[in-house]
């Protein structure tokens, strides 16, 4: 299975306060840029709970592959995916992929219903977030596609669907800079090639750039020990006097919840205590923990120091999403009858995924997409700190607080 990919020069999230002297240093117009806030409906909020439980779940076991590589993915973009995907699906697929993104008790209706409300819910909620949402689906033009489904991908995904020509090598090249656009060049050359046996691609792409509440001072940067697994290491260093932020002292791990903008999005991070594995934290890790642990923080000025880093991710989700209950989606078993209006023997054959941040002294920039591969199968087959030192390997989410939604989760064991 192809994976990984690190690319470190790095920098991770946090938004943080520089101060001049002891005095916050904070966008002098982020009390102009207020957010705009709605109810989240009982069933947007039922999806939402399912998105994050399914982020949790592919967070863990991702990183099962990679206990020893840094990790950065989109669960939100997996899930916006799969989600399109499931609504060509039928019988016992339908089901395994329901259960596998936790969406069982819901109907297709409500689920996609709500999609569609979030989506248009993040996208308004801070002017200065550039977050982008982009939804395509592209399939072999000799088929049929069901009236019903594309309906359903533009009524409630606004996804782009184009009839291709599989065989034309160049639609790789289109397919591959339709995902570089809509994630501001970040994502480059995903696909690498299309198997004659391939008759529809689902494709989900998110852009997210920000810029901290509280912004490092560039100067204040200096080398600083990282302890990584392997030992220590000097790593670019952002350093503030004085950062306002939600923190929470747990026996085994610290937490600090960094925004950005006008603070409806921030990245939390979670790093374990002297001693503690980071990996068995992540793999521990429920979506009810992490929600009562941002619920116990407290709000407080601090010291911080936060490692500067730029990674790049990639991995082909096959044997994660087998592992995690949808295995019959990728076998002679699946039932895609929702998706052509010809009788085919159809199932998923990748699932691929390529994510990209980089966090500086200003912000974060994070960009990911993912695509879903249908094949033709043929006839035969198959407390409060002073000081806030993030100076060892930690977890982080950013998220969207009024909604919580996680958008971007990761793990940093090496900056350098």
């Amino acid at each position: 299975m192809e994976k990984r990919k690190i690319i470190q020069n790095g920098i991770f999230a946090l938004m943080l306060l520089f101060s001049m002297g002891a005095c916050e240093r904070m966008d002098s117009d982020a009390s102009d840029n207020l957010p705009n806030l709605r109810t989240i409906t009982a069933v947007e909020q039922q999806v939402i709970s399912s998105a994050n439980n399914f982020s949790m779940e592919l967070l863990s076991a991702i990183n099962q592959q990679n206990t020893g590589d840094n990790v950065f993915i989109s669960p939100f973009s997996v899930s916006a995916a799969l989600s399109m995907t499931l609504n060509g699906a039928r019988g016992e697929t339908k089901d395994a992929m329901k259960q596998t993104l936790h969406l069982s008790h819901m109907s297709d209706e409500e689920v996609n219903s709500a999609y569609k409300g979030l989506v248009e819910f993040l996208l308004q909620l801070d002017e200065k977030v550039d977050l982008q949402v982009a939804n395509s689906n592209w399939y072999r033009q000799d088929l049929t596609i069901h009236p019903e489904f594309a309906a359903i991908l533009k009524e409630y995904y606004d996804a782009e669907v184009k009839a291709a020509n599989f065989a034309d090598p160049a639609t790789v090249g289109r397919i591959n800079g339709w995902i570089e656009d809509k994630t501001r060049g970040k994502i480059r050359d995903m696909l690498d090639v299309i198997p004659p046996d391939v008759v529809m691609y689902l494709i989900n792409a998110i852009y997210f750039k920000a810029d901290w509440q509280y912004t490092f001072d560039e100067k204040a940067t200096s080398k600083k020990p990282f302890f990584t697994p392997s030992g220590e290491k000097q790593v670019d260093m952002m350093h503030s006097k004085g950062v306002k932020m939600n923190v929470y002292n747990h026996k085994d791990f610290l937490l600090a919840d960094l925004p950005y903008g006008n603070g409806q999005f921030s990245m939390t991070i979670l790093m374990p205590n002297v001693g503690r594995d980071i990996n068995q934290t992540i793999n521990t890790l429920s979506l009810e923990d992490f929600a009562g642990y941002i619920n116990q923080t407290d709000t407080t000025t601090a010291e911080v120091y936060l490692p500067k880093f730029k990674l790049e991710f990639k991995e082909e989700l096959k044997d994660v999403l087998t592992d995690m209950g949808m295995g019959v989606a990728f076998s002679s078993a699946a039932d895609f009858s929702g998706l052509f209006k010809e009788q085919l023997s159809l199932a998923i054959s990748r699932v691929l995924h390529q994510s990209f941040i980089e966090v500086n002294e200003k912000g974060s920039e994070a960009a990911a997409a993912t695509i879903v591969e249908i094949i033709e199968l043929s006839s035969g087959s198959e407390g409060r700190p002073r000081v806030v030192n993030i100076n060892r390997p930690f977890a982080f989410f950013i998220r969207e607080k009024h909604s919580n939604t996680i958008l971007f989760s990761g793990k940093l064991l090496d900056p350098s």
